[in-house]
């Protein structure tokens, strides 16, 4: 069952993986919900949840560390057993395969109020959905240098972005400070840690024997993550600066923070070009969702042959969309089912689970691997 990758991927791209994952849910799903608790006081929740979030990405870096040349999949069934192995490997695959509908249809909704209306939704996502699938057939290692592509694009959008949006910033449009209860600040913060962090987990799939220069994984992952902390940070701060009170209102406040940019009148709608930063946070993370759960069926039913492995990666692009145009019809319905189920779920595929398989490694370190 152990079905080996024979390319070899850096420290360095799995940094790069690691910003994409922290930052992907942001701007399509977590931003305007975290909004609506913390309001102006959004920066400061953010500053709350970088510090929390460290202890489950060091359960998540010590497990990953400890996986002998295992992905996520082998390595529960080797410490739990088979049976027990594969329900948690279900359930942690149910809450990938939830998280990749859900900012599918984030994005789909994205495009299609602002870019393609009157456009099916289905066809935004399909066309999308086609070329993550392409991507994730040709393997980790394309995966990889084409994230570290997008990566450099990302941050030069995002540095456009940032040093565009100062100049329309309003001090006054952070006061009052700390004027909500402490409850509205932990939602904030705990949508934050579920939706910033968890993602982090994917990166577990990937065995720690193909990473070149492995003595630097721990620090590739923090780095990875305080570096999307810090955009995310200056980003939603300046979409507050920006807006304001009005920032409740909208339902991607950082692409109507972005809308203000005005380039001496020469140029307009900019926000189309800059929001590009999002999207490719999204394909990334699409493209590992496709990956992880492919590794999952892979290794549960010891399917090797490359034909029916790319087989797989389409049929689960087809499920991720049909299950997006059957259960979600809008955005609204969508963020009522976070609000009101999808946290569960997170907590228990990657808060409680991690921590149960951290407790199962601690204590049972003579593990037989072979």
């Amino acid at each position: 069952m152990n079905l080996k990758d024979t390319k070899k991927i850096s420290s360095l791209q799995l940094g790069i993986l690691t910003f994409f994952l922290s930052k992907a849910t942001i701007f399509p799903v977590a931003s305007s919900i975290m909004i609506k608790f913390g309001k102006q006081n959004i920066c400061f929740c953010i500053l709350i949840s970088t510090i929390i979030g460290l202890i489950p990405l060091l359960a998540y870096i010590y497990i990953n560390n400890r996986n002998n040349g295992l992905n996520i999949i082998e390595l529960n069934t080797k410490l739990f057993g088979k049976i027990i192995g594969n329900i948690i490997n279900f359930i942690i695959s149910l809450g990938i395969l939830l998280f990749g509908v859900i900012t599918l249809l984030g994005l789909c909704n994205f495009i299609f109020s602002n870019f393609l209306y009157g456009t099916s939704q289905i066809i935004i996502g399909a066309l999308f959905m086609l070329v993550v699938s392409y991507a994730s057939i040709k393997g980790i290692e394309t995966i990889c240098r084409t994230s570290q592509l997008l990566f450099i694009l990302s941050i030069i959008l995002f540095l456009i972005s940032f040093g565009c949006l100062i100049y329309y910033i309003d001090i006054n449009n952070f006061k009052p400070i700390l004027d909500i209860s402490f409850n509205n600040i932990f939602k904030s913060s705990y949508i934050y840690i579920l939706f910033v962090i968890t993602p982090i987990f994917i990166l577990s799939i990937i065995p720690n024997d193909i990473i070149v220069k492995h003595k630097n994984y721990n620090r590739s992952i923090i780095i990875g993550y305080l570096l999307s902390m810090i955009v995310t940070f200056l980003i939603l701060s300046s979409t507050i600066g920006v807006l304001g009170n009005l920032t409740k209102y909208f339902e991607y406040p950082e692409y109507i923070a972005l809308s203000q940019i005005d380039y001496f009148h020469f140029f307009e709608r900019v926000e189309n070009v800059l929001s590009l930063q999002w999207v490719f946070d999204i394909f990334v993370f699409m493209i590992l969702v496709i990956y992880f759960l492919k590794k999952y069926i892979s290794c549960t039913f010891n399917i090797k042959n490359k034909k029916i492995n790319n087989s797989i990666v389409l049929l689960l692009s087809l499920l991720i969309l049909l299950i997006t145009s059957i259960f979600f019809t809008n955005s609204i319905v969508i963020k009522n089912i976070i609000i009101n189920n999808y946290f569960y779920v997170l907590l228990v595929a990657f808060i409680l689970i991690p921590f149960l398989i951290f407790l199962r490694i601690k204590l049972k370190r003579n593990i037989n691997y072979n």
